[in-house]
């Protein structure tokens, strides 16, 4: 997985890693595809990066702070 601006996402794209709001409660699973609405939603909620899923780095572990 890589991360990317949110203004970089393409329809289609697969989130590599949940999006979460304030309170800790999922706004997008894992694994996700992501159509025009869900980005532009994603840019209204004020989401700058998010996690894709990116074939050359699978093997690329994310750890959570």
């Amino acid at each position: 997985m890589r991360l990317i601006p949110t203004i970089a996402c393409q329809p289609g794209m697969r989130l590599g890693k949940a999006i979460y709001n304030e309170e800790g409660n999922i706004l997008l699973s894992i694994h996700v595809e992501l159509s025009t609405h869900l980005i532009t939603r994603l840019k209204q909620l004020g989401v700058d990066y998010v996690y894709i899923q990116d074939p050359h780095t699978d093997d690329v572990e994310i750890m959570d702070s």
